[in-house]
């Protein structure tokens, strides 16, 4: 559990100081009282010495339990990370990121450069290098089919029964 340091004496100039009293707790020390001795005559802190340095140990503990805790804390995705984060409209954010990472892996299997792209699919090469950056802002489903079919892809849409009902979705596949 804790381990508390009794404390650390140290003298200055004539004065006695019993200068620290510290505990450690699972990688971090902990200060909870320092103060100086007025009198070098009677060796044992005074009972309201102890009784803060006690508050402030269970003070550190709890605030130690607090830190632990709060690195151990994880939270499973749902496989959607626009959802996840209260996104509106998540599963079509989702949709369009999964076309903007397919269009960016096939100018990149091309071996094009944006202003190349840029020309092949006819839109400003400012505009091409956000869609490599994952940036679908202002690009509807009909334009990013178009960027496509530019880079002479075929889009074919397949429409499915989902098995549950409730688990319908959009995804997109590239082949």
């Amino acid at each position: 559990m804790a381990e508390l340091t009794s404390s650390i004496k140290s003298s200055f100039d004539g004065d006695t100081f019993r200068a620290v009293y510290t505990v450690q707790l699972k990688g971090a020390i902990y200060v909870l009282h320092a103060f100086q001795k007025k009198s070098t005559k009677g060796k044992t802190t005074s009972q309201n010495d102890k009784d803060l340095i006690r508050t402030r140990l269970n003070a550190a503990i709890e605030l130690h339990a607090d830190k632990e805790m709060s690195k151990a804390r994880s939270t499973k995705g749902s496989g959607n990370v626009f959802a996840d984060i209260g996104v509106p409209d998540a599963e079509m954010h989702l949709a369009k990121a999964d076309l903007v990472l397919g269009i960016a892996a096939i100018i990149r299997s091309k071996g094009l450069t944006q202003s190349q792209a840029a020309k092949t699919i006819g839109i400003a090469q400012p505009d091409v290098s956000r869609l490599m950056r994952g940036n679908f802002d202002g690009f509807s489903y009909e334009r990013l089919f178009n960027l496509l079919n530019a880079l002479g892809e075929n889009v074919r849409i397949v429409v499915s029964d989902a098995k549950p009902k409730t688990k319908a979705k959009l995804e997109f596949e590239f082949s």
